[in-house]
């Protein structure tokens, strides 16, 4: 029987583990890509890249929630107590979603108040 939680993707360059990428979800915005754009499934990596005109749109909807980004140690960081603040963003493969909720793509060094990075 198949693992539902388990889905297959064409890999388009073997050298980079690479698969196509269709668009990025950010809470309930959809940014379909104009121009091809290619996923790199790397699993020794803590960090996403994406394209700079959809990490600008990640951005942009940060800050409208009303979160200071700063640059430091060369990441962007935010003092924050609720990662709820932080959008929900979705990679689209495939035709299929694969959503990240905010404790996955930023790190926060302590519990009590936050010193958070951004792993992008």
């Amino acid at each position: 029987m198949a693992d539902r939680n388990f889905h297959y993707a064409k890999v388009i360059d073997s050298r980079f583990w690479s698969v196509g990428l269709e668009g990025l979800k950010i809470n309930e915005k959809r940014f379909d890509w104009v121009e091809k754009h290619n996923a790199l499934i790397d699993s020794g990596s803590s960090l996403l890249h994406v394209p700079t005109k959809y990490y600008n749109a990640i951005l942009n909807r940060i800050k409208s929630a009303g979160i200071q980004i700063r640059v430091k140690h060369s990441f962007l960081s935010a003092r924050v107590k609720n990662l709820n603040k932080f959008p929900k963003m979705s990679f689209i493969i495939n035709g299929r979603e694969f959503e990240l909720s905010p404790q996955d793509y930023i790190y926060c060094l302590r519990k009590d108040e936050y010193d958070c990075y951004l792993l992008m």
